[in-house]
């Protein structure tokens, strides 16, 4: 009974001698996969050391062979310089030559040109003073050929007048009949005879009171010729003439006028087309003049050119203007 307790003590004991060495057997475990863990870090970290050294190695070779390169390069560089720079000397210091040549040059053409553009603007200004006594010269002579011209044709126009003046008195016993059926084989002088008795009431009219009675113009079938009738003398002419308002209520369209000479015709033309453009009332001859009315209460004017039939019309214009405030009146309106 006394022998198996000490069996007892010793299977303890082996059993934690057992779970000693297993504890130790695993902390040895443990320990050699913490050292392999390590070295495995270890291994990793050598490499990457050695590719960075292999890395730097070679950066280190590049460089050495881009410094070789480059210092190859600044020495064919330096051959180059040494051979060409003298060459490029001389041509630079040619070139700095010729432009100093071409400066000096351009500066003695300039030079040149100041002067010729001094020379040319005190030329400009004798010539523009040149021209403005030409301009003065022409103005003068111009004004003076205008006046003279002015006068000329004054006297002209004086003299135009004097000769319508002289025809007209040439014509003074002259009437032109207007409307005069014409028939074949009659005398026409019998024709104005009977006009003056029956239409005028003229009962003394006879042949002798008339020097020429003719047709004007070649005969025309379609419309009747003027009548140029010379009276013997002013009276009958007056007779004639003043007594024309009989034919106003005769059926037949017989018109008496005093022969005027071209000029008068055409002014006399001229106001009766104002006349029917309202611009005069009334307008007749009397003696070979031209009269003309402005207005039904104003007096008769003669007038002896256009010139004078324009102003007075324009002289009315502005009257009126200025008391009842009317537009005047343009040379178009009257032309």
């Amino acid at each position: 009974m006394g022998r198996s307790r000490p069996k007892t003590k010793n299977a303890e004991t082996q059993t934690d001698l057992n779970d000693l060495i297993n504890s130790f057997s695993a902390d040895i475990k443990s320990l050699c996969s913490d050292l392999a863990e390590l070295n495995s870090k270890v291994f990793n970290i050598q490499s990457k050391i050695d590719n960075e050294v292999s890395e730097m190695n070679w950066q280190q070779k590049c460089s050495e062979n881009e410094r070789l390169e480059d210092k190859e390069i600044l020495l064919g560089l330096e051959d180059k310089l040494e051979h060409k720079l003298p060459d490029s000397l001389q041509k630079i210091e040619a070139g700095i030559s010729s432009l100093k040549a071409t400066t000096q040059q351009l500066t003695r053409e300039s030079d040149a040109l100041n002067n010729l553009q001094q020379g040319t603007e005190v030329s400009m200004e004798l010539l523009e003073d040149k021209v403005q006594q030409l301009e003065e010269t022409q103005q003068t002579r111009t004004a003076w050929l205008d006046k003279y011209l002015n006068e000329k044709s004054d006297a002209v126009n004086c003299m135009q007048l004097k000769i319508d003046n002289i025809e007209q008195q040439n014509k003074k016993n002259h009437l032109r009949i207007v409307g005069i059926p014409e028939e074949d084989g009659e005398d026409t002088t019998n024709k104005i005879i009977e006009l003056a008795r029956e239409k005028l009431k003229i009962r003394t009219a006879q042949v002798s009171d008339f020097e020429d009675v003719q047709m004007l113009g070649p005969r025309d079938y379609k419309a009747n010729r003027d009548v140029l009738v010379v009276c013997a003398n002013i009276n009958i002419k007056n007779q004639l003439y003043n007594r024309r308002k009989f034919l106003r209520v005769s059926t037949e369209k017989i018109f008496i006028n005093e022969d005027l000479t071209i000029q008068r015709s055409k002014l006399f033309y001229q106001a009766r087309m104002l006349r029917k453009r309202s611009k005069l009332f009334g307008v007749w001859t009397q003696n070979g003049n031209i009269m003309v009315k402005l207005e039904e209460s104003s007096h008769p004017k003669s007038v002896k050119d256009y010139k004078t039939l324009k102003t007075l019309i324009l002289n009315k214009t502005t009257e009126l203007q200025l008391s009842e405030d009317e537009p005047s009146i343009s040379d178009e309106d009257i032309d």
